[in-house]
């Protein structure tokens, strides 16, 4: 073994009895209050040993009512039927809701791909009965034939096989610096995974004879060993305003050397840690962190690898957790519980004591009313007679008394009493009440029913505000690793939160985290179509969780309280019929829907113009009515002008007309003056330019049309005699 794996080694040791010191007290209650827990009859663990030995020497009944585990479980199942839900946030960075639903949907594929359920109820179902639980986050290839890797949430069965470090100040562990997981594995199995190792393991792994039996002829106990290391870097910030890690430049500057060196003529050039140094405006001292993993069997390192997370994986779901006079405690709802619950078994295993020492009720008789008869009055405890006779006169004829019963054996009042007392003491120091369990109780009116279920949830929600906060944990631990598990170009599957799954491609390279893809066929929904595309490095998210009923339940209730609402007003139903059927499971549900949805009026999907918006319109359309009257009454009083104005030029030319005929009756010649005047106010402008003009150009036209002469010929030129 190297000197390096030597000092990992005795640092495990040193730091798991540590983890074993811290605990000791812990685990030691926790094993009695389980057992306590999971009492009956056959293994009677909730009996006190010296109790037990003492009455079962004496042949007294111990009987055990396990009424614990009803209260337990009542715990259990509400957090089952209302699981804390992992909820992812966008806060900056270039991350939107989409790509944070993204984020979300696969978180749910993986806790659907690992069936964490399993794991989240064994968790809790340990935290309530023992005080805590764990489970874990893992990693592993895809297949045999893949480099890509997948997230698991796995399940704990044994909380105490598994130590965190004791100096956590974070209630959710968070802050942890190492922890151990130890489990068995079966010795031929080992020898044939590390043939390597197969004689080197007798030793005692870390726990230096505190646990001899460990290992033994057929198993080996190998240790998980988590641990983070730090390494001290100097953080700088650019005159740009980025932010620069000097390990960061110092990776590029070796790859640069080294390709100076397979290069020598390569220019030299200033290295980048120089040029970030001469850059930087401030500096700080900054601690950079990785997690490693150790697998330990005995005292041998059989593997090691880099954990790509910056938390330990190990998520553990706490009660309640005290530390009193240095010592630490963790407690479920069983503690509580024990003493109430002795003192009911105790009553009831005295109660069928004291019945058990009676006889059987007897029959009082004189012995002359049954002579005869004693066959019968024997058998009479077996079987049942139809008639039991007797002698009712002697022979002297003397009245004989009939056979009587000893009054039957009663059982007594004061264990009766004893064990009314043990339920309430239980009701009472688990603040659970008989309506919260589903009893029968005096409240009668349906709020009073509420209050007390009411007030039991409250007193026991501490274990389901604690899960909470262990899943919120988780769901930092999985928003840190998805990044670095999902690192490479790939298609991977999402769940959304009503159970349907769609298909999403990682693109590590993508400038944005979220980038939807058209669908190819936009009427058909193919999950095997990329939904959109998505960079989980791109981004910045908070974590939440949220405790309520699941989705099908939601649905369920909506359902319920939709088919109550219609049946007390059909009028609703042309405008929530469609959310009724969306809450179905039958086929063709969703087609109803549809269908009902386009009858919806507007106004009930929100689609109606804004009511301010109606009224200006009204207002509007009134004021154009009220433009287009005036319009028309502007329009009625022109014309009427208008007729005025033409009946004015009517009358002024009937005068001019019959003037006319009065000047050229008496003389023709004074007519052309009056005409021409008459016609320059029809045309507005003087008419006697317009006559020259008309009378040059028709002098002109005149004499371009006229022929010239045709001139004579002359001898010469005319042609022989006909």
């Amino acid at each position: 073994m190297t000197k390096d794996k030597q000092k990992i080694i005795a640092e495990a040791k040193d730091r798991f009895k540590r983890c074993s010191d811290r605990e000791s007290n812990t685990r030691v209650n926790f094993m009695n209050d389980l057992r306590f827990g999971i009492g009956d009859s056959i293994n009677n663990y909730q009996w006190p040993s010296a109790n037990l030995t003492a009455r079962q020497s004496q042949q007294k009944p111990t009987v055990t009512v396990n009424r614990v585990r009803v209260y337990c479980n009542q715990v259990i199942n509400e957090s089952l039927k209302n699981k804390a839900q992992i909820e992812i946030r966008p806060t900056g960075g270039g991350a939107s809701f989409k790509s944070a639903e993204i984020f979300e949907g696969l978180i749910r594929h993986i806790e659907n791909n690992s069936n964490a359920q399993l794991a989240y109820e064994s968790a809790v179902r340990s935290q309530v009965y023992g005080g805590f639980g764990y489970c874990r986050v893992t990693t592993d290839f895809v297949d045999s034939e893949s480099f890509d890797q997948e997230i698991h949430i796995t399940r704990v069965a044994d909380p105490l096989s598994v130590y965190l470090d004791p100096d956590i100040a974070e209630f959710d562990g968070s802050d942890a610096k190492f922890g151990f997981v130890f489990r068995d594995m079966n010795r031929k199995d080992f020898e044939k995974d590390y043939p390597k190792y197969k004689n080197e393991v007798n030793s005692e792994p870390l726990g230096e004879g505190q646990h001899s039996d460990w290992n033994d002829k057929d198993n080996i106990r190998l240790c998980e060993y988590y641990r983070i290391v730090t390494e001290t870097d100097v953080l700088h910030h650019r005159s740009d305003g980025s932010t620069v890690k000097e390990s960061d430049v110092k990776d590029a500057d070796s790859k640069i050397a080294a390709a100076k060196e397979a290069d020598p003529n390569a220019e030299e050039s200033e290295t980048l840690l120089s040029r970030l140094k001469r850059d930087s405006v401030a500096q700080r001292d900054v601690e950079n962190k990785k997690v490693e993993h150790y697998l330990i069997a005995g005292d041998e390192i059989v593997e090691t690898h880099e954990w790509l997370g910056k938390y330990i994986p190990i998520i553990r779901w706490i009660g309640e957790e005290f530390v009193v006079d240095g010592i630490l405690d963790r407690k479920g709802h069983v503690r509580g519980l024990v003493a109430a619950q002795q003192a009911y078994n105790y009553h009831t295993s005295a109660g069928i004591e004291f019945v058990s020492l009676q006889s059987k009720t007897p029959w009082i008789a004189p012995v002359a009313a049954i002579e005869g008869f004693e066959e019968l009055y024997n058998a009479s405890n077996k079987v049942n007679l139809a008639v039991l006779p007797y002698n009712h006169k002697s022979e002297d004829g003397i009245i004989i008394p009939k056979p009587e019963r000893e009054a039957s054996p009663q059982f007594a009042s004061a264990y009766l009493e004893g064990m009314k007392v043990a339920q309430n003491e239980m009701e009472m120091t688990s603040g659970q009440f008989p309506a919260s369990m589903g009893e029968e109780t005096n409240e009668r009116s349906g709020k009073a029913i509420n209050e007390r279920q009411r007030a039991g949830l409250t007193a026991t929600y501490h274990f389901t505000n604690n899960q909470a906060t262990a899943l919120r944990f988780l769901g930092e631990v999985l928003k840190d690793l998805i990044p670095k598990i999902y690192d490479t170009e790939r298609v991977v599957k999402m769940l959304a939160e009503d159970g349907t799954m769609s298909t999403i491609q990682i693109d590590p390279n993508s400038p944005t985290a979220h980038k939807p893809v058209p669908a190819l066929d936009p009427e058909s929904i193919d999950p095997s179509q990329v939904a959109a595309i998505f960079n989980p490095d791109v981004g910045e998210y908070a974590v939440v969780c949220t405790v309520g009923p699941q989705y099908d339940t939601r649905r369920q209730e909506t359902l319920n309280a939709l088919t109550m609402i219609l049946s007390q007003n059909e009028s609703l139903a042309p405008i929530v019929g469609d959310l009724m059927f969306r809450c179905m499971d039958f086929s063709l549900a969703d087609s109803i829907a549809d269908r009902l949805k386009n009858m919806v009026p507007k106004q009930a999907l929100g689609q109606a113009p804004d009511p301010q918006v109606t009224q200006l319109q009204q207002m509007l359309a009134q004021q154009h009515q009220v433009m287009n009257t005036l319009s028309q009454e502007l329009t009625e009083l022109k014309s009427k002008d208008l007729s005025r104005e033409l009946q004015k030029e009517i009358d002024w030319y009937r005068a001019e007309s019959d003037r006319l005929k009065v000047v050229g009756g008496i003389d023709p010649a004074a007519l052309m003056p009056i005409v021409r005047e008459l016609v320059s106010q029809v045309l507005q402008q003087p008419v006697n330019p317009l006559i020259n003009a008309h009378m040059q150009e028709n002098s002109q036209m005149i004499s371009q049309a006229q022929i010239p002469p045709q001139q004579p010929q002359s001898p010469q030129t005319q042609g022989p005699q006909q």
